[in-house]
């Protein structure tokens, strides 16, 4: 990994650690930080195989793009500022790509997001990205598509139940090629709900 050096991979890390509020876990700071570093570089260097990019490729045949245009890249924005950003395509839908990118420091505003998708689009210009997704702590900016949070399993099961949680059942999986049904269904409420 050209350039993703151990305190480089440490900073994102120690980064990613504070995007959420993770202190009240009861976890210990150096072992999760160490787990998170190590994950980071997987996946990194995961995205970056030159399987994973044939594969990719050849999955999406997006006209005019190369396999290397599926590399993930590590994008040095100012001394100490960098970010690891790639393609990807929601719902495996090659017409619904965006850019993803994580940061090694705490994003101020949507501004800021603003001026690193100025930065980097060339990169994913033959995508035509339609939106960014970012790692960040809090809301950037007024379309929000996806809040992650973090808590203890005891915690959770100890709140009030959603009133419509008695309607959720839970069904063993009998037919093999169940995961065809949901991917239909997923990418026809995205074709009739676009701005999701």
């Amino acid at each position: 990994m050209t350039g993703f050096n151990d305190a480089l991979r440490a900073r994102f890390a120690q980064a990613e650690w504070a995007r959420f509020e993770l202190s009240g876990l009861g976890l210990d700071r150096e072992k999760a930080i160490q787990a998170i570093t190590v994950s980071l570089s997987e996946n990194y260097a995961d995205l970056n195989s030159a399987a994973a990019k044939r594969a990719r490729h050849a999955r999406f045949e997006v006209p005019g793009s190369t396999v290397e245009d599926y590399s993930e890249r590590l994008v040095q924005l100012g001394p100490e500022r960098h970010i690891i950003c790639g393609i990807r395509h929601q719902n495996l839908n090659p017409n619904r790509p965006f850019i993803e990118f994580q940061a090694n420091f705490e994003l101020s505003d949507e501004a800021e997001v603003r001026r690193i998708f100025e930065r980097i689009q060339h990169h994913f210009a033959i995508f035509h990205p339609q939106w960014i997704a970012v790692h960040a702590r809090k809301p950037l900016g007024p379309r929000v598509a996806a809040v992650h949070m973090v808590q203890r399993s005891d915690v959770i099961r100890a709140q009030r139940p959603w009133p419509e949680e008695s309607r959720i059942t839970l069904e063993k999986i009998t037919r093999p090629d169940y995961f065809g049904d949901y991917r239909d269904g997923y990418a026809e409420f995205h074709e009739q709900n676009p701005g999701l």
